[in-house]
């Protein structure tokens, strides 16, 4: 009951946000599977629409596949998601408590009731701009779970996994002439996803969320397609995976590259360690012979594809700190923020808006730039600690390989994967979620080995670690940051927006914190700030007017103070005909360095 009341959070919420387009989309998915269910019920009909809609549904929007996925999941027999979900419990219980502990301190109720009942357009366009904490937590976290829910599940169901790849190489059909004719179409505005960024770079999308989930997804339905040449005509498979690869160059993902090489090498070294050496050899002289042409032809990588273009300045010392310096920096960052919270880490969707004080922090100011750590594993322990680290590693022991099949092209592409996670959390896009999915299913083969098998070590274990992750997630999210908005600079200065209540933790100076608010409200505002020593402060702010707050240190513990701030009346600044700002807003709190903030 727990996942299909999650499914439906999550088709509500996405439904509050989604565009019309998108809603469209996933309308017609609907409107398809619950006609096909009450005329004539055909099995597994779901799983078919869900790999035939993965490759092309993100073509709609970035919320239309997860949208479509979630709704078709409620076809699931129940006693089909129990046995799946029973086995997926510390995963599930993890991702709840974090929900959970979201909703309960960081989800002003109040005020979405009072806006849904007052003025519900101002509450949607708010929460498409900049969706709650708790919603972008509920999001990522079904995501997630949806990886090892569709992995177990297509294990354990063979015809379930037989369906979803025949979709999968069906809707490459619509996914390869969607991306094809972004050539032709990029700037005509139907590819909703290629906004001015990846235009100036030059880097397309395609039928995906992003280039970058174009990349590592032309990659693996390559890999499903060798898998499938015993089905199909080889001059089909050739011709999809050339089509397939002469797209993806143009996503300028270098994952792409990595992937193909590291699959190409694991399958080579499967069937002829000879020809391994000689596709090495061939790969190395033909790379060798690019980065010549780069190095003593002016203008040569000009002329090539962006993919190529990008892999080829990887390596050349001029650009190599600008393709390659965010990886470093944020993977610096990210080891600075796990430190510090090393057992729980510090929750889903919250390393953009910490990466800009600890960035400052390790010594690389980073002004408002923020990006993830570009790496899965170091993502998934930076937001849920030793503990997430653990419950995955956990889950992957009631799998194995499947050495009953001769065939190593599943293994090797599902072991390249987990390579490419290196180099990105891929895991982020659904479309990559169904089709590594479905990979890992062809790879691997259950084996109920969680716990030694022991029914009763399961529940003795789940008693004893439940209190602790809830004690320890709630006091995770109680006792940190909470109510702002992303970081802003101005000259001489960096400010956060706060919402109309929240929390703080700051460090002392002196026995004392200093903090600094200021008002753009087109009225008075009236702030108010409670410590944990029951100190309070109220000052009353008008219009363009700042504050000067100090609030005492607790002698016993006095390196940090955590406070409460509440400030009313709510204000959004459309509303008021100031810009085209829909957020609910509250005071601006300013700061010299965002570093200063850190405890």
């Amino acid at each position: 009951m727990l996942f299909f009341a999650a499914t439906l959070c999550t088709i509500l919420s996405l439904v509050c946000v989604a565009s019309p387009q998108e809603l469209l989309f996933a309308g017609s998915i609907g409107g398809i599977a619950t006609t096909v269910r009450l005329s004539r019920p055909l099995p597994n009909f779901h799983w078919l629409l869900i790999g035939c809609i993965s490759p092309f549904a993100s073509f709609f929007g970035p919320y239309a596949l997860l949208l479509s996925v979630a709704f078709l999941l409620l076809y699931l027999p129940r006693n089909q998601v129990a046995h799946v979900t029973s086995c997926l419990r510390p995963l599930s219980f993890l991702l709840f408590t974090w929900f959970i502990a979201e909703c309960c301190f960081s989800a002003d109720w109040a005020l979405y009731l009072e806006l849904l009942i007052e003025d519900p357009r101002s509450l949607i366009e708010w929460w498409r701009v900049t969706p709650p904490i708790f919603i972008q937590t509920a999001w990522s976290s079904y995501r997630f779970f949806l990886f090892f829910f569709l992995l177990r599940s297509l294990v354990t169901d063979p015809q379930a996994r037989s369906a979803v790849f025949h979709g999968v190489l069906i809707g490459t059909l619509p996914a390869f002439l969607i991306s094809l004719s972004q050539h032709f179409l990029s700037d005509s505005g139907v590819f909703v996803q290629h906004n001015e960024f990846w235009a100036l770079v030059g880097r397309f999308s395609g039928s995906f969320q992003d280039p970058n989930s174009f990349g590592i997804s032309a990659a693996l339905l390559i890999v499903l397609a060798i898998v499938s040449r015993e089905n199909l005509p080889r001059a089909v498979v050739l011709l999809f995976c050339f089509g397939w690869f002469a797209l993806a160059l143009f996503s300028g993902s270098r994952t792409f590259f990595v992937y193909l090489t590291f699959f190409a090498f694991l399958l080579s070294y499967y069937h002829n360690r000879k020809l391994t050496l000689r596709c090495i050899a061939l790969g190395a002289m033909t790379f060798t012979l690019l980065l010549g042409l780069h190095f003593f032809v002016p203008g040569f990588s000009k002329t090539l594809p962006v993919g190529i273009e990008r892999l080829v300045k990887s390596f050349d010392p001029v650009h190599l700190w600008a393709l390659l310096g965010s990886r470093v920096i944020f993977s610096q960052i990210a080891f600075a923020l796990w430190k510090d919270v090393p057992l729980f880490g510090i929750g889903p969707n919250h390393f953009k808006q910490l990466a800009i004080p600890y960035g400052e922090q390790v010594g690389f100011p980073l002004g408002t730039w923020t990006d993830n750590p570009n790496n899965f594993y170091l993502d998934l322990l930076v937001q849920f600690g030793l503990v997430g680290i653990f419950t995955v590693f956990y889950l992957f022991r009631s799998f194995s390989w499947n050495h009953s099949s001769n065939d190593k092209v599943a293994q090797s592409g599902f072991w390249a994967f987990l390579v490419a996670l290196l180099l990105g959390p891929h895991l982020n896009f659904t479309e990559v979620v169904v089709l590594a999915s479905l990979l890992g299913s062809l790879a691997l083969v259950r084996e109920d080995r969680l716990l030694g098998g022991s029914m009763r070590l399961r529940y003795v274990v789940s008693l004893f670690f439940m209190p602790l992750f809830l004690f320890g997630i709630f006091f995770q999210v109680f006792y940190s940051d909470r109510g702002y908005y992303q970081w802003e600079q101005a000259e001489g200065y960096f400010y956060r927006w706060t919402k109309n209540q929240g929390a703080a933790v700051r460090p002392c100076e002196l026995g004392q914190v200093q903090l600094l608010y200021y008002s753009a409200a087109p009225h008075p505002l009236e702030l108010n700030i409670l410590t944990h020593r029951g100190e309070r402060r109220m000052k009353r702010l008008s219009a363009g007017e700042s504050a000067h707050i100090t609030l005492s240190c607790d002698p016993v513990a006095p390196k940090r103070l955590f406070f409460t701030f509440e400030i009313s009346p709510h204000w959004i600044p459309k509303a008021h005909g100031i810009g085209e700002d829909p957020r609910v807003l509250g005071v601006q709190e300013r700061v010299i360095s965002p570093a200063r903030i850190l405890p």
